[in-house]
Formats: C-alpha cells, structure tokens, sequence
C-alpha cells in the first residue's frame, strides 16, 4: 500500500512539475477581435418604421434575422479560412481547431438586448504568428462580408427589376377601376367648406 502512495505521489508530482515547467517554456497566448455581425442602422431604422418585419425594402435588401449558428460555421468554414492557414504556412484544420467564436455577453446597461457582435479569438504558441493571422482573418471576415453585402444587393436589385411590370400593372389596373367607379358611380369630389 505504501508503494502505491508513493508512486502516485511520484508520477503526480512528476505530471505538475512538467505541466509548470511547459507553462513556463512554452506558454499558450490568446488573442482576439469584435465582429460586428448587423448594421446598427438599418437595425434601428426597423424598430421605427412601420413595425411590420416584412416589407417590400426588406426584401429588396435581402434584409433577415442573422442565423447565427450558419454565420458561425460559415466563418469557421475550410472555404474561408485556407487561403489564410496557407499565406500562414499552417494546416487549415490546425488553424480551424484554434479558432473559437462566440456571441458577446449580453449588456444589462444596454437592455439586456442579444448582442449584434461576435468575439473571435485565436489561441496559439507564437505571438507573431498569432497577430498576423487575427489581422489576416479579421480583413479577410470584412471582405467576405462585403461581397456577401454585394450580392445581396445584387439580387436585391433583380427583384424589384422583375416586380416593377407587375406592380406598375396593378396601380394602371387599380387606376382604371377608380375612374370607372367615379364614372358608373357619378361621385364629385367635394371641397371642404372654408
């Protein structure tokens, strides 16, 4: 029984003192950037507009709540980051495995509100490589998120491009019907009395 104490004690104080002195030698570094994932604008031009959360604009603009478990998996895609694990001579699924991505704490001074920003943050061993790849995956989120803008905007643009016949129909159609309800109704319009 006491050889099996001392040779816990022997392997756990072996485990600790290698563990400390791999902390001391070689230590892990965390760093970290703010995504911001929606437009505060066009957020606060929802809440005072008409209330409705569907509306022609909205979907012109492509304009929806973020999923956001899709736009975490996107971010943290292979697609997305290889050209950087490449440019950072790293294995994508290594750089893939160090990244973590979370939704910021929710703000009790700002009404408890779901935060519209997402916290990246890279773990790593070399504080150079580290920066260089934050700097690298923050440019490269913004440019992914531009040509995303882009082609929402793009399709936007092809929506209302197919709608405007139909909807210029239906005013002519909706004008006509007036007119003819004037005409068969014999309806003058009255001024008001001054």
């Amino acid at each position: 029984k006491k050889i099996f104490i001392i040779l816990f004690l022997t392997f756990f104080s072996f485990g600790i003192a290698n563990l400390t002195y791999k902390r001391l030698t070689r230590p892990i570094y965390k760093g970290s950037f703010v995504l911001m994932i929606s437009d505060p604008f066009i957020s606060e031009r929802k809440t005072t507009g008409s209330g409705s959360s569907f509306s022609l604009e909205n979907l012109a603009l492509n304009q929806s709540d973020t999923d956001l478990a899709t736009l975490i998996t996107y971010l943290q895609s292979t697609k997305l980051l290889k050209s950087i694990a490449e440019k950072n001579n790293l294995n994508p699924s290594s750089l893939i495995g160090r990244i973590r991505i979370s939704l910021t704490p929710r703000n009790k001074s700002l009404g408890n509100k779901q935060s519209q920003t997402l916290l990246i943050t890279l773990n790593g061993r070399d504080v150079k490589e580290m920066k260089n790849v934050l700097n690298k995956l923050s440019d490269e989120y913004v440019i992914a998120a531009s040509l995303a803008r882009k082609n929402q905007l793009s399709e936007g643009i092809k929506f209302l491009e197919k709608q405007q016949p139909i909807l210029l129909e239906r005013v002519n159609k909706l004008s006509k019907n007036l007119e003819d309800f004037s005409y068969n109704n014999q309806t003058v319009m009255l001024a008001p009395a001054s």
